[in-house]
């Protein structure tokens, strides 16, 4: 394993790290702002990575070593467009990014998106790792934004709730599904509860699924996030791979991983030319009482 630390250059290291190793596949990155750097050692070396990355570009560059494991950001930003306008139907927003390759292309596109149909207040940006968000939050509270949109990733996303609701901000809060995490309500607190958030499909509640939760709080001591979930399809789907081929050979692999029709813990994967996962969509899920329950889907409504 090789911890990239959140950081472009870490990423690029640990990439390096693992060419000079020998190793036969990735799983990884997580963040979008280390995976694209990251991708381009991998794919000249020829190794096989399945990413949880959602930024658009990850896929978009005609790298055949590459695969993803959840849904792109484009497709992302277009439930929350439909979310905020046609369900939400609310006249003013503000949006906040947290400036990575990830949370600043969805709020950039989420803005594109709806900037003709409801009033974007401010688009502004925050530093990862900040801990007092309480200057940027009392200039929104002055605002009275009918919505706060926020593109990041838990760690910030959680503060910004908690703190948000102790400042009296009294808006809308919708975050997106970097926020998936049970660290997101260990930070809020009930702070979190009312907030929307986007996800992939609910996971169906199947054997393999429960088995899964059970074995890795046991060895772990904790719930896994949904990204373990992605994580642990990604490497049955290399393994898979390397058994059915017979060997390590890259070009082999890469094949069988492109060909797959693997079923795991989320689902169904099947991926097309590009290296994206087909028939995966989000829906908003709503925080009640801690925990993260489906709400509304671009196909289905309300649900």
């Amino acid at each position: 394993p090789g911890d990239d630390k959140e950081i472009a250059k870490e990423g690029v290291s640990v990439a390096n790290k693992f060419v000079n190793a020998g190793v036969v596949g990735v799983i990884g990155h997580w963040n979008s702002h280390v995976t694209i750097p990251a991708s381009e050692v991998y794919n000249e070396a020829n190794i096989p990575e399945l990413t949880v990355s959602s930024n658009a570009r990850v896929t978009e560059r005609g790298f055949k070593n590459i695969f993803r494991l959840f849904g792109r950001d484009d497709d992302q930003a277009r439930t929350f467009a439909q979310f905020i306008t046609e369900v939400l139907k609310k006249k003013t927003i503000v949006i906040l990014d947290d400036k990575t390759a990830y949370g600043q292309s969805l709020a950039d596109e989420v803005e594109r998106l709806i900037k003709d149909r409801i009033q974007v207040l401010m688009h502004e940006h925050i530093t990862t790792g900040d801990k007092d968000f309480s200057a940027i939050l009392t200039r929104i509270k002055a605002m009275k934004p009918d919505i706060f949109f926020y593109g990041g990733y838990y760690p910030e996303a959680g503060l910004l709730l908690k703190q948000g609701r102790e400042l009296g901000l009294d808006t809308i809060y919708i975050n997106d599904e970097a926020s998936v995490d049970p660290q997101l309500i260990t930070i809020a607190g009930e702070a979190a509860n009312g907030t929307y958030i986007s996800q992939g499909t609910p996971l169906e509640e199947t054997e393999a699924l429960k088995s899964f939760k059970v074995r890795f709080k046991k060895r772990f001591g904790r719930e896994p996030g949904i990204w373990a979930f992605y994580s642990y399809d990604g490497a049955n789907i290399l393994l898979n791979a390397i058994k059915e081929t017979g060997g390590t050979d890259p070009d082999k692999v890469i094949e069988a991983i492109r060909n797959t029709d693997y079923v795991g813990v989320t689902g169904k994967f099947q991926y097309n030319e590009k290296g994206d996962r087909v028939g995966i969509g989000y829906i908003i899920y709503k925080i009640e009482d801690g925990k993260f329950i489906p709400y509304w889907s671009p196909f289905k409504g309300m649900l």
